[in-house]
């Protein structure tokens, strides 16, 4: 299965993709496949990358609809650094809603012709929970994909190491069981 179709499955008959926080859970993982399907090379985990607004929240837009606005700011700073800009003088890096928001975006950035705003592409367990524990294999992840998702597998080879996959590549998967 591909990896939507895995989180589909596990969602509707279990919980979710199974999320592993430490060495122990990947070690009790590597036993389950061995045990479970010691055919399968790698198997799906709830683990993908995906694009994310840096505010969050979205109460903010709803308490502060009639207030918000757009700063240009013009100094050179990468989107780390422009971030913490942000959200130590302002909000944050500007989240865009929509067509209008873009365009107010677009009449406020001067020079150079480009600025930041606060999307950017992060790896996210499918249970939304902290992404502490990162046992990637050397090298990984290395999939530079820019219009396909990623997904990350693991396997019993290289000891339980993880690596990125295009999502709708097939393999076998983990779920959680919430009882």
């Amino acid at each position: 299965m591909s990896w939507t179709e895995a989180q589909s499955y596990c969602r509707d008959k279990h919980t979710d993709l199974v999320t592993i926080n430490d060495r122990n859970e990947q070690n009790d993982i590597n036993q389950l496949i061995q045990r479970e399907n010691s055919s399968a090379g790698r198997v799906w985990i709830g683990l993908k990358d995906t694009w994310i607004w840096s505010l969050s929240d979205s109460d903010f837009y709803r308490e502060n609809e009639s207030h918000k606005g757009f700063v240009s700011v013009q100094e050179q700073k990468d989107w780390t650094e422009a971030q913490k800009h942000c959200t130590q003088y302002h909000t944050d890096l500007a989240s865009v809603r929509n067509a209008t928001e873009n365009h107010q975006i677009q009449n406020i950035i001067t020079s150079p012709e480009q600025a930041w705003i606060g999307l950017y592409r992060s790896w996210v367990w499918s249970d939304n929970s902290n992404f502490t524990f990162k046992p990637w294999k050397s090298n990984e992840p290395n999939i530079g994909a820019k219009n396909d998702s990623i997904c990350a597998s693991t396997g019993i080879s290289d000891e339980g190491r993880w690596t990125d996959e295009l999502c709708r590549e097939l393999h076998h998967f983990v779920c959680y069981d919430g009882e």
